[in-house]
């Protein structure tokens, strides 16, 4: 089930593929969340369609094929 069907809790176990994420902010507006690793201090922002409640290690494809973005 992604993110979408039901709005994350502040303890909900929340997955970013097979990486388990803290939600920092939610930004509802631009449906993106600002999140960070439990493992790390590393802070970034995601679609929250790319957040799920469970682990996910299907195949995906780096976007970095694509070049460098000048």
């Amino acid at each position: 089930m992604n993110i979408n069907a039901v709005s994350p809790r502040g303890n909900d176990r929340i997955f970013f593929g097979n990486e388990e994420v803290v939600i920092l902010k939610t930004y509802e507006l631009f449906h993106l969340a600002k999140v960070k690793y439990n493992t790390s201090s590393s802070i970034f922002m995601v679609d929250l369609s790319a957040l799920q409640y469970q682990p996910d290690s299907s195949s995906s494809i780096s976007i970095s094929i694509l070049g460098e973005v000048p």
